[in-house]
């Protein structure tokens, strides 16, 4: 068994924990919800004996019960933030409080496709991520996803219905679901072309490559795909899921070698 077969990556996010066996693409799955220490302890003893792990993560308390479990059966345990100050792959200099995962992100898409790159993770927040030809971070921006939207107006509001968005452009909106689902679908696809189409000019980014990655990247993909392939400046525009599990085996990579 070589290097990379006893080892897993771990994307620790606000609405699932993924998690990725080194010696496969099969990518497993626990929702938030419904994590428990010991469904995560059911899921190490469904693998042979797994004796590293990097993990990313956007929630300290699941990261703390995750760290415990592997802990306990005797993984050596990666953190994300010193392989990233490690590495000299991609320059951060530039940036300031930006999360690991948005970082990660750019090391699985390079897995792809090359620098120029914007990155656009569609999950519980829409962050969009900006990689320079000579990969230097730009930065990018935060915006609430699609699901956060609407179970926002839902919850600050007092008649507002909580509503599972419908991406097809048949919608009514002549009644109340019908325009919160055009109102929110307006707003996501409005914003992310509105800031990459600035950031392209503002930078003079030219020959960029989009990947879209996260729950709901397939939708909003196909919500921006039309008003991208007008750019000039655009390379390609393309739906890569998994990018930071994929970036976290590209660190492992880097520090072993």
């Amino acid at each position: 068994m070589d290097f990379f077969e006893k080892k897993i990556a771990i994307d620790i996010g606000n609405s699932f924990i993924k998690i990725k066996y080194y010696d496969n693409d099969e990518i497993h799955f626990i929702h938030s919800d419904e994590f428990t220490s010991d469904n995560l302890k059911q899921y190490f003893y469904t693998k042979e004996k797994i004796d590293s792990a990097i993990i990313s993560s956007v929630n300290t308390e699941m990261e703390s019960q995750i760290v415990n479990v592997l802990a306990d059966n005797n993984v050596t345990i990666y953190l994300v933030d010193s392989l990233l100050r490690k590495q000299n792959i991609i320059d951060f200099s530039n940036v300031d409080g930006m999360g690991n995962d948005r970082k990660v992100g750019f090391f699985g898409a390079l897995k792809y496709v090359s620098s120029p790159i914007i990155t656009v993770d569609c999950g519980t927040a829409i962050t969009i991520n900006i990689l320079s030809k000579d990969n230097i971070c730009l930065g990018g921006a935060i915006m609430c996803g699609v699901g956060t939207q609407a179970r926002a107006l839902e919850h600050f509001t007092s008649s507002l219905p909580i509503v599972k968005i419908n991406f097809k452009s048949s919608v009514n909106i002549d009644n109340t679901v019908g325009a919160i689902n055009s109102g929110i679908i307006s707003a996501v696809k409005g914003g992310v072309i509105d800031f990459i189409s600035n950031v392209i000019f503002k930078k003079d980014l030219q020959n960029v490559n989009i990947i879209f990655s996260g729950g709901y990247s397939s939708y909003v993909f196909k919500l921006c795909k039309n008003r991208f392939n007008k750019f000039q400046t655009i390379k390609s525009v393309d739906v890569k899921n998994n990018i930071v599990l994929y970036g976290l085996e590209k660190l492992m990579e880097t520090f072993n070698n």
